[in-house]
């Protein structure tokens, strides 16, 4: 393995392992264009080093706070147990769909997933800014209104504009004050759930931060929350897993990586995660997904083509 081959897998680890478009779905089909073939058990462990440094130097404040807070603790551990029974009890079914059989249906499942949660678990600061503008449509109006019938003192207009003004205000600080303080924390089911999905993404191209994402919020958590949740998440999971991969290898093989591609790729895929752990912080809090749809349901119809029909 070249180094630039090595670099290329480490931007593409680090971003789309928070990105939610799946990372091991793009590794798989770079790794078949590229003509990657052999035991990559020290490579990917690696790059899976990197990504979770990633996440431990993004969140490290938040990593520190859960031992103070030993419920939020076990909540992050209780997510872990659907995890692994999961991949323990399909194990070997997972382990065959990284020939690629599955890939476009799982880029399109995830794509679904995404728009799912933009349709029916939308952003509460989204819908707090939707509030907002009525409010300002409607004060405007009935200043509007008031101007228009030529009322013969300002004192009618001003007061109506003021009261709507007022309750604006007012509504304007109750919400705010609930989504950032309060809004719908994870609890026990909601981190059951979370790591009931997982477990199912597993699958390449099933989307590990899109699935767990969509699967809290669509139960009910704030969607800002169940990502910060999300990625401390893949820290237990990425380091359970790389391990878990070098035993049932019975070692560390390269298959060819020296020492300057496993640099390179750890490196590549720690500060692309770096990048892509604070960009989806805000992008899962304030932004919609649906740009991520789109570009995996175009995703799926090249990884049709190209696997399922293997015209290139």
């Amino acid at each position: 393995m070249s180094w630039f081959t090595a670099l290329v897998l480490g931007i593409v680890q680090g971003l789309t392992e928070f990105i939610p478009v799946s990372s091991s779905g793009h590794l798989v089909l770079l790794q078949r264009w590229f003509g990657l073939s052999g035991d990559l058990v020290l490579f990917d462990l690696c790059l899976h080093l990197g990504t979770a440094l990633a996440v431990a130097a993004v969140l490290f404040r938040e990593i520190l706070g859960l031992f103070k807070r030993p419920k939020e603790l076990g909540l992050l551990a209780l997510s872990c147990v659907p995890t692994v029974a999961l991949v323990l009890v399909f194990y070997g079914f997972f382990k065959s769909t990284f020939d690629g059989r599955y890939l476009a249906l799982c880029f399109l499942a995830t794509a679904v997933l995404l728009t799912a949660t933009d349709l029916f678990a939308g952003n509460k600061r989204l819908l707090g800014a939707k509030n907002l503008y009525s409010q300002n449509e409607k004060a405007g109006f009935a200043m509007d209104f008031c101007a228009g019938q030529g009322m013969p003192t300002k004192q009618y207009s001003c007061g109506i504009a003021r009261r709507l003004n007022a309750n604006r205000h007012k509504k304007t600080r109750k919400d705010a004050f609930e989504f950032v303080n309060t809004g719908s924390k994870i609890g026990f089911w909601t981190a059951l759930t979370m790591g009931a999905a997982q477990g199912l993404a597993v699958l390449p191209g099933l989307s590990r931060s899109g699935t767990t994402v969509a699967a809290g919020s669509l139960v009910g958590a704030d969607r800002g929350k169940a990502a910060k949740f999300s990625f401390l998440m893949s820290l237990p999971v990425i380091v359970g897993s790389s391990v878990f991969e070098a035993a049932r290898a019975g070692g560390l093989t390269s298959a060819g990586a020296g020492a300057a591609p496993l640099l390179t790729g750890t490196a590549a895929a720690f500060v692309c995660g770096v990048l892509a752990v604070k960009f989806m912080l805000k992008i899962f809090s304030e932004r919609r997904l649906y740009g991520f749809s789109v570009y995996l349901v175009l995703l799926a119809v090249v990884t049709f083509l190209s696997i399922n029909l293997d015209l290139f």
